[in-house]
């Protein structure tokens, strides 16, 4: 069989500690050996040991203070095992306080509580907590389902008075750490009350549209009251998407805190208009359309004009159109734009052969209107214009469509020296 110890003596330490046992363990045939460390507690460690150096200790750590049997089972390939055992004696160790409980100041009216925070190395523990109030009343016991912050108790004292309470965390060992916390109890029952007051324009959507005025109005008939924090009276000028304000008062009821949350944005959204040339020739395509972005609020009902259609459908002269946007919060931005559409020869042309689909009539029309550009005195000129009329109206409704006749004359005439 496996020759094995384990070297180290039989220890004596804390739950929650590691324990380790130094050992060693070999084949004499060479062979490689597997181990077992039964704990005592119900964990096992195993492994593969090949032959070479000494193994490292062995640790482990305990969850809970008893004497427990530790044992070490070797064996080797054939299945011959050898078997030693020590011990471990682990010993318990009481909570502690990460945080401790506090009193506090309450009327007759609200229940008491307590708040802790506690740690325990015996991880395997269980625990409660036993309050005494203090006022005579029965110890209260409320078991805690494991370590960390807890909160216990809702007793409610009967008299107005001062009560120093005794709170420990008792684990199932007896070990404990305790604490004293003091409760005022007074008769005042109704705290103060805090309104606040906001004063502006307020716009959609919960949002205020101007400078808002932030004040309070803090009330307890049935006792003096204090400010104890906050309740600045103020005006907020800038925009934002929360500005929270509290005001914090106390009487011999307690203490009050009222806090008031809004949002302000008092900035119309921007908004301008895109792709505007300003002058346009007949034969061109106007092509307007606008951006436009909010910053805080966000981008509401937005008015674009959207124009897209060619310049000689606007006819001449200058064509107005309007837009807008408004934010989230009803704030309006409205901008007013407008271009210009004028008339050349090559224009005129281009406008026939878009329109009118014939193209002998194209070409005859197109024909004048050049003749018409070759022109250098105002008769030259005006002869094929006029001609160039007399044709369109001669072929409206019939080769010219009848809705394209009267801009067409129009755009003729203003070519009209």
């Amino acid at each position: 069989p496996p020759l094995a110890e384990i070297i180290s003596d039989p220890v004596e330490d804390n739950e929650g500690s590691v324990v380790s046992f130094a050992w060693f363990a070999f084949d004499p045939e060479g062979g490689p050996l597997t181990y077992t460390w039964d704990w005592g507690d119900g964990n096992t460690d195993s492994g593969l040991l090949p032959p070479g150096p000494p193994p490292p200790p062995a640790s482990h750590v305990y969850g809970d203070n008893d004497a427990y049997v530790v044992t070490l089972t070797v064996r080797d390939a054939d299945g011959f095992g050898t078997t030693r055992t020590t011990s471990a004696t682990i010993l318990n160790v009481a909570p502690s306080w990460v945080t401790p409980p506090a009193g506090a100041t309450l009327t007759v009216s609200d229940p008491a509580s307590v708040s802790f925070d506690f740690t325990d190395p015996g991880f395997l523990d269980t625990w409660e907590a036993s309050i005494d109030w203090g006022d005579g009343s029965p110890v209260d016991l409320f078991p805690l389902p494991g370590t960390g912050a807890h909160t216990v108790g809702a007793h409610i004292y009967a008299a107005a008075g001062v009560y120093t309470a005794s709170v420990s965390v008792i684990d199932d060992d007896g070990g404990s750490v305790t604490s004293h916390v003091e409760f005022t109890v007074n008769g005042d029952v109704t705290p103060p009350v805090i309104t606040p007051v906001l004063t502006g324009t307020l716009g959609n959507d919960d949002w205020w549209v101007s400078d808002v005025d932030v004040s309070w109005t803090i009330e307890d008939p049935e006792s003096p009251w204090v400010i104890t924090d906050g309740c600045a009276e103020l005006t907020v000028t800038d925009d934002g998407a929360s500005f929270t304000f509290s005001c914090t008062a106390e009487s011999l009821g307690g203490s009050a805190t009222e806090e008031v949350t809004f949002k302000r944005d008092a900035t119309a959204p921007d908004f301008s208009f895109l792709g505007n040339a300003g002058t346009y020739d007949i034969s061109e395509q106007v092509t307007i359309g606008c951006d436009a972005s909010d910053a805080l609020s966000g981008l509401g009902p937005v008015d674009c004009p959207d124009i897209d259609a060619p310049a000689y459908t606007f006819g001449l002269g200058t064509t107005v159109f309007s837009g807008s946007a408004e934010d989230v919060a009803g704030n309006l931005t409205t901008a007013d734009g407008s271009f210009e559409v004028t008339v050349s020869t090559d224009g005129l042309c281009a406008v026939v052969e878009a329109v009118v689909s014939h193209r002998g009539v194209a070409n005859s029309l197109c024909a004048k209107v050049r003749a018409a550009d070759k022109a250098r005195n105002a008769g030259a000129r005006n002869g094929p214009l006029g001609a160039f009329v007399n044709e369109v109206l001669a072929q409206s409704g019939k080769k010219v469509p009848a809705d394209a006749a009267p801009l067409l004359v129009a755009f003729a005439e203003a070519l009209m020296w």
